[in-house]
């Protein structure tokens, strides 16, 4: 019998698909290919993938057979609120850890409601395991052949899952990773991925700096229990972190309760992101306020010119870091918002680069200072 003859185990395609499968790190493109790949060695028409996170499963990705062409849409639904798929196999699949293949009417599962509705032939459900432990379950169906999963490819379909899980698994850790290294530092570094960084990278760049922190943090601390501290500062960061990115900036870091972000285009996003940062804050303080909780209140400063972006630390400890003068300017222009009773600061040198046509906020100059450490006053400027 030849390698490609029926009944035998194509190992020349499974390592094909395996090397596809393992190349990829990024969740939504490996999906995509774990899904291609199955559905082309299995001959699948539908494929499903749910995955455990906390402790609940997820449907991450779906692909449908059209005609010749698999097309994977990513997903991330609870299993329970997913309609399309026949819950009570699934469940017990995930629960007995067992690989069960329906092509039969005497099977239980044909009662599921999702059978009764559908024109599946045959499907085939499988548990996905890594290291002894299960993080999901994988879901095919045929709709037109009953005997459509035999023995070669439920051989095939083990390989191709043992593959995926383990790139699943690394997937998931490239996107931790990313996390604590910005995929934005990144690209200034000019590095594809997390493991291609050392300490000492570094570029010099010019970008606008963005602090902002809560006033009166200490004394509003201080009434609080420590469970109370991680859970106002997380509701501050959390308002205040989409709203950098959706402005085109990234976070640098977190520095207790404040917020180091940068924005490498124009300082006009940095602005606007503050503005919109204020507006936020007043619209949880209402919140806040039924509640009895003391409002939140905020400082930013804003400050543009050159730094230079690294790596700072040692080989089994390292972060991204930004180091120069437009840093610490703008991080002494944030704490003289409590000395002139405003909200928003930026400096001469920012306002020198906005733009603004359309006029989204005004600008009214407060004074130049002297600031400590450094030989030339600084120009500061309130937005509103």
């Amino acid at each position: 019998m030849t390698p490609t003859s029926p009944g035998m185990i194509d190992f020349l395609s499974i390592l094909h698909a395996s090397q596809a499968i393992s190349q990829e790190v990024a969740t939504d493109r490996l999906m995509d290919r774990i899904m291609c790949c199955i559905l082309a060695n299995t001959g699948a028409q539908r494929g499903v993938i749910l995955l455990e996170k906390r402790d609940m499963l997820y449907v991450e990705a779906e692909c449908l057979l059209e005609g010749d062409t698999p097309r994977t849409r990513d997903l991330d639904v609870p299993f329970r609120e997913f309609i399309s798929l026949p819950h009570s196999l699934i469940a017990y699949v995930h629960k007995t850890h067992e690989m069960i293949l329906m092509n039969s009417p005497d099977s239980p599962f044909h009662e599921d409601s999702y059978f009764k509705g559908s024109s599946v032939k045959a499907s085939l459900c499988i548990p996905i395991r890594q290291k002894g432990k299960d993080i999901g379950v994988l879901y095919l169906e045929h709709n037109l052949n009953v005997h459509a999963f035999n023995i070669t490819q439920l051989q095939t379909l083990n390989l191709l899952i043992s593959q995926a899980a383990i790139s699943l698994e690394n997937s998931r850790l490239y996107a931790a990773y990313k996390r604590f290294v910005p995929s934005e530092l990144l690209k200034n570094l000019n590095r594809e991925n997390v493991i291609d960084i050392t300490v000492g990278d570094q570029v010099d760049k010019n970008m606008t700096i963005l602090f902002a922190d809560i006033r009166g943090f200490t004394v509003m601390s201080e009434t609080l229990s420590p469970h109370d501290v991680f859970e106002l500062i997380n509701q501050f960061l959390g308002h205040c972190s989409p709203i950098v990115r959706k402005r085109r900036g990234f976070v640098d870091k977190y520095i207790g309760d404040a917020i180091m972000a940068l924005f490498p285009g124009s300082p006009d996003d940095a602005v606007l992101a503050a503005l919109e940062i204020l507006q936020t804050m007043d619209s949880l303080n209402a919140q806040r306020k039924l509640r009895g909780e003391t409002p939140i209140h905020v400082g930013i400063g804003i400050n543009t010119g050159p730094l230079t972006l690294g790596i700072i630390g040692e080989e089994q400890r390292f972060e991204g870091s930004v180091l120069g003068d437009t840093v610490n300017i703008a991080s002494h222009i944030e704490t003289l918002n409590k000395i002139y009773g405003t909200s928003i600061l930026i400096s001469g040198d920012t306002k020198r680069k906005l733009s603004d046509s359309d006029g989204h906020y005004l600008l009214h100059y407060v004074d130049e200072v002297q600031l400590k450490g450094k030989k030339k006053s600084v120009e500061i400027w309130k937005i509103e």
